[in-house]
């Protein structure tokens, strides 16, 4: 018997933003803990965070998906793991193009001397955690069971978009920052969200999504090169503009909400569209 989608599975879904959250303040919470700060160093630690948020939020995807809306994470595209080569092509392209647009304005070059001890703390929190468990938590939270379940129970139009909104909201729950500030940032998680969603229907996988979203934010958000000025403590190269205008430091949430950054989204959400529907 074909199940019928209700709200109650849309209500259900959307625990996915409380796990999120949950899933980041338990690991977090497990890497600070006093026993593990005497016994390990802070890299082993941060290590140690990225494979338990990863693993806390696959325990409790398989509660939400088998226990409570019935489906598997082959129905959410989570298996099995698919990566197309075009879309590890467009992961590059797409931050080194914002990258490479953004060092066109005027600014300045400041290094900072990094001992190889902060530079293994810094990689160790940039590629394991920013680069690849918040990804992957990210996108089997959103392109995988929260599409799957709008798109059962609506379309897939109207799943692109309360994915994406939910996605962009999920990146300012807890900010505190300017009204202005929290537009463009939902703006910007949402339109990147919405090229995800996309690239998950065209591939029906999410890995190809995954690995977009793991090079963007190793490349814009990670420590070693610092754009704007935002991070400058915690970067070992950084580019500060000579404007302090929002438009190119994209206010409180760095370079990611800058207006190239938006530009470049939304043209490749346009092309990654046309491909779509010619599908």
């Amino acid at each position: 018997m074909k199940k019928e989608w209700g709200i109650k599975d849309v209500l259900i879904a959307l625990l996915g933003e409380g796990l999120l959250f949950g899933a980041l303040i338990l690991s977090v919470a497990i890497k600070d803990s006093e026993s593990l700060v005497r016994r390990y160093p802070i890299e082993i630690r941060n290590i140690l965070m990225g494979i338990l948020y990863i693993s806390f939020v696959i325990f409790g995807l398989l509660i939400i998906c088998k226990g409570l809306l019935k489906i598997n994470f082959r129905d959410c595209r989570i298996l099995p793991i698919k990566i197309k080569t075009i879309w590890i092509i467009l992961a590059f392209i797409m931050p080194l193009l914002v990258s490479g647009i953004l060092l066109c304005f005027p600014g300045e070059w400041l290094n900072i001397e990094f001992s190889t001890a902060n530079m293994i703390t810094t990689l160790s929190l940039t590629l394991v955690f920013f680069g690849i468990a918040a990804p992957i938590v990210e996108e089997m939270i959103f392109r995988g069971m929260m599409l799957t379940v709008f798109e059962k129970k609506w379309n897939r139009e109207i799943a692109i978009f309360l994915s994406s909104l939910l996605f962009g909201i999920g990146h300012i729950i807890g900010q505190k920052m300017e009204l202005r500030d929290f537009f463009i940032m939902s703006l910007s998680a949402g339109l990147i969200g919405a090229t995800l969603s996309l690239v998950t229907f065209i591939t029906e996988s999410i890995w190809s999504s995954v690995v977009i979203h793991m090079v963007w934010n190793i490349i814009i958000m990670g420590q070693i090169i610092s754009i704007g000025g935002v991070r400058p403590l915690y970067s070992r190269y950084n580019y500060t503009f000579n404007s302090d205008s929002f438009l190119l430091t994209g206010g409180a949430f760095g370079i990611e909400a800058s207006l190239p950054s938006i530009v470049i989204n939304i043209i490749f959400l346009t092309i990654v569209w046309k491909l779509w529907k010619r599908r």
